[in-house]
């Protein structure tokens, strides 16, 4: 089914016009049931090519259908695919809160969607950062990748790849991706392959090894040949600095308008979630001044700016301004934050 459709986008000069005449025939030819499913795969190729509002509007005449005939499978796809899109447009705000209501909603007796449904989330919560839950997860659901490699969860071992980069554990993150790329070329996954070279272009990056160059051109033009700007700009900053070095290096490419706006959009994801998958810097004391230093010590043990200000013998005013330099440093927003990448670093 991949194939047929990437063999149509590949011409997709008039695939507009296509999509538009197959609308109204689809329905008269198979039935309600396949137009609610053509309005999502439509949705789907709209939201690659970063039409966004269009494929908000076929995702609301899939899921009305899906609701009408009770189908809680294709219902479920259209609100997963309506979260992307909320991320997409920075409309986000209650995505926890929207996918949490999805999980409880689910299907019960689907386990593999049910499993790849919270590996989903996990990008939810890379986006947030958030340690707790994607640690529970690799803990209790993520799938084993030193046992065999099972087709159907294929989704979970790359969700598990990219938990792996964000951990800078790039040794296992290269394991599952090439099991992943091997699956994607064999069975013809040719969504999955530019995922898995993008990825793979981001840890040769940052292990300096010049071949993210090679890899990060097959994933464009994989990208390219489809048109699709959605697969490489939802990874935002985990790949925007490649982009920007490869796109710097050649100047046509530069003035390309593909290349263009998959670049703009990349950098729009970016700049919403500027955190995401994000290379951590190594702190070393010599980061810090001897007052911040002074003022770090008492910030892990736990002191109030009142009570630091009285031990350095300085006012509050001069010490909210070392912190406000400690926690650029740190990277950190707020003390609690400072005070576990303190411990995290091992910086005292």
């Amino acid at each position: 089914m991949e194939i047929k459709i990437i063999a149509c986008l590949e011409g997709r000069s008039n695939l507009q016009f296509l999509m538009d005449e197959m609308e109204s025939s689809v329905g008269d030819a198979f039935g309600n049931y396949f137009q609610g499913l053509f309005y999502f795969i439509y949705a789907e190729i709209c939201y690659e090519y970063n039409q966004l509002d269009h494929a908000l509007d076929l995702l609301s005449r899939s899921h009305q259908e899906a609701k009408r005939r009770q189908d809680s499978v294709l219902a479920m796809l259209c609100n997963l695919k309506i979260g992307d899109i909320r991320i997409a447009k920075n409309e986000a705000k209650n995505n926890e809160a929207f996918l949490k209501r999805m999980l409880d909603d689910s299907l019960e007796n689907n386990e593999l969607f049910m499993n790849n449904l919270r590996a989903h989330q996990m990008d939810y919560e890379l986006l947030a950062a958030n340690q707790e839950q994607i640690q529970k997860w690799m803990k209790e659901e993520a799938p084993d990748e030193n046992d065999r490699f099972y087709t159907t969860q294929y989704y979970q071992y790359l969700m598990k790849a990219k938990i792996y980069i964000w951990q800078e554990n790039y040794i296992l993150a290269r394991m599952i991706l090439f099991s992943l790329k091997e699956f994607s070329e064999s069975f013809g996954m040719y969504y999955l392959g530019i995922q898995v070279r993008l990825f793979e272009a981001v840890v040769y990056y940052r292990e300096k090894n010049e071949k993210w160059k090679e890899v990060l051109e097959e994933a464009l033009e994989k990208s390219r040949r489809v048109g699709f700007i959605r697969v490489i700009a939802d990874e935002g900053a985990a790949v925007y600095e490649l982009l920007l070095n490869y796109g710097t290096e050649q100047e046509e490419l530069m003035q390309d308008l593909w290349f263009k706006a998959v670049l703009q959009a990349t950098r729009t994801q970016m700049l919403l979630f500027p955190h995401y998958l994000k290379q951590q810097k190594k702190l070393e004391m010599a980061t810090f001044s001897s007052h911040e230093m002074d003022i770090l010590r008492l910030l892990a043990q736990g002191e109030k700016n009142a009570e630091i200000a009285q031990k350095l013998c300085v006012s509050e005013n001069t010490v909210k301004y070392h912190l406000k330099n400690i926690y650029q440093k740190l990277d950190v927003k707020n003390r609690s934050q400072a005070i576990h990448r303190i411990r995290e670093e091992q910086l005292l």
